[in-house]
């Protein structure tokens, strides 16, 4: 990951904004397609921002910047300094070394593919043989799907002693999902 890079408002998905007029303005338009350019550009920047803030305080943590700084560890820097609650600082941690690890998913998150969420999952899941496949599931589906779908896999995948599982098919789920009805009503 390159700290130093970030990606200008506007170059992702084709969307072009100017940020300095955009926060200048006054007026926001009134036309719902190009509040959505603004607002879709506005939101990549941001998990742009989310993959560089991991980084940083991924930096802070291995140098033990926190307590450097006189706070009893990275839970009371996050929420006295910060004002983050842990929870959202650990998660910027995890995407951003997963991130790291597969390229592929910074990319991803760079060009509005998928959001910050989504590469937690995939992330979550994915080996170096998988992860464009799941990458490209991701991009299909919403994160309640995504992330029903990364469950079944971690089953399959326990079941099968393996942690290298593709997105599983329609068959599968299908299985799983009458499985846990079953369960439930007491089957």
């Amino acid at each position: 990951v390159v700290c130093e890079k970030r990606v200008p408002l506007g170059e992702q998905n084709g969307v072009e904004i100017d940020k300095d007029s955009l926060l200048e303005s006054e007026e926001l338009p009134r036309d719902a397609n190009k509040l959505d350019r603004i607002i879709r550009g506005l939101v990549a920047q941001l998990w742009n921002q989310d993959i560089e803030l991991g980084d940083r305080l991924q930096r802070m943590k291995a140098c033990n910047g926190f307590m450097r700084l006189g706070y009893a560890g990275d839970k009371q820097y996050a929420r006295e300094r910060l004002g983050v609650c842990w929870r959202s600082f650990k998660a910027r941690m995890a995407v951003a070394r997963k991130a790291r690890r597969f390229p592929q998913i910074e990319q991803a998150i760079e060009s509005s593919k998928i959001g910050t969420e989504a590469a937690s999952l995939v992330g979550r899941i994915a080996t170096d043989k998988t992860v464009e496949q799941w990458l490209k599931r991701a991009q299909k589906r919403t994160i309640k799907h995504l992330q029903e779908e990364v469950r079944v896999a971690e089953m399959v995948g326990r079941q099968k002693g393996t942690r290298e599982v593709a997105p599983p098919d329609k068959k599968t789920m299908s299985v799983v999902k009458k499985m846990q009805r079953d369960v439930v009503s007491g089957k």
